[in-house]
């Protein structure tokens, strides 16, 4: 594994270069500039502005630049934030989507996990169909629906949660959300888990355990629990990017001002440098998920090697 783990962390750095620069060229390539408006700006002041971010650069000269800051740790200011840095802004809206996206991966697991092995287990059973097309429904419907109809029933109908105030979203708000965003995925691990169980549940060693006498939930929760997690772990990595990638349209829709809702508003706002910053963050925070998650597949799975 030590191998492994070296090779993956050499590799890390390799990737997100490639991934900044594919990030540079397009945000630059984009059509528009971050002062462009309805509202021309004066010729001069355009000129001034571009100069004071080095815009009037060519473009491997902003590269090189950016590059240098980079390895400093710097990712340069906020072009529409005058006197704020993307290391600032960043610092302050990344808490907020680090506390979604987390809360809402660990309600997936949960529920997913939960309601595939009571499923597995009262196979081909009422409870069993239902959970089922609930789950066909999660992966159907998309969080964009999801989210409007879950704020109209409990925020407009029933009033169960009020918006988020000055001091941010109450916990109920925040569950809300996170339910949202989590349903999908739910959804998946919850058919991922239940086709597990059933493949486990009937092999050798649990028949084995069933006639010595081991009560049953034993059986299912220390013995077959873990050969049944082994494809959920493998949709985790995948998960955690589609999660970072939908905290964008949940933050948008239930007004929270996390690292999603920054990334929308930059990228309408044309904001090179926060554009760029952002990317940085997700795909770092993607490189690290997915290395843990590979790290996890072998643990569970004796079987796996990293040969």
């Amino acid at each position: 594994m030590g191998r492994y783990l070296l090779k993956r962390l050499i590799q890390a750095p390799i990737v997100l270069f490639l991934i900044v620069t594919c990030s540079f060229v397009l945000v630059r390539l984009a059509p528009g500039g971050p002062f462009d408006a309805e509202r021309k700006v004066p010729p001069e002041v355009e000129a001034a502005l571009n100069e004071q971010y080095h815009l009037d650069e060519s473009i491997p000269m902003q590269y090189g630049r950016f590059l240098l800051d980079l390895a400093q740790g710097d990712l340069g200011p906020a072009i529409k934030y005058p006197g704020r840095s993307v290391n600032a802004i960043i610092a302050d809206r990344l808490p907020p989507t680090l506390l979604l996206g987390g809360y809402a991966l660990a309600l997936a697991v949960l529920i997913g996990v939960t309601v595939g092995v009571i499923g597995a287990r009262l196979y081909n059973t009422v409870f069993d169909h239902a959970s089922m097309v609930f789950a066909l429904l999660g992966i159907s419907i998309p969080m964009f629906v999801v989210g409007p109809l879950l704020l109209l029933a409990f925020q407009t109908q029933w009033r169960l949660v009020s918006p988020p105030g000055e001091y941010g979203p109450s916990f109920a708000y925040l569950s809300l959300a996170a339910l949202c965003l989590a349903a999908p995925f739910a959804a998946r691990i919850a058919r991922l888990c239940r086709a597990g169980m059933l493949e486990v549940v009937n092999q050798d060693f649990a028949r084995t355990a069933r006639a010595k006498g081991v009560p049953e939930w034993r059986i299912v929760t220390v013995h077959c629990l873990r050969g049944a997690l082994t494809p959920v772990v493998s949709f985790l990595g995948p998960a955690v990017a589609s999660v970072l990638t939908g905290s964008l349209v949940v933050e948008s829709i239930f007004l929270l001002k996390g690292l999603g809702w920054e990334f929308v508003f930059s990228a309408i706002n044309r904001d090179y440098t926060l554009v760029i910053g952002t990317v940085i963050v997700y795909s770092s925070l993607l490189i690290i998920a997915n290395l843990i998650v590979d790290l996890c597949y072998g643990l569970l799975d004796p079987r796996v090697r990293y040969d």
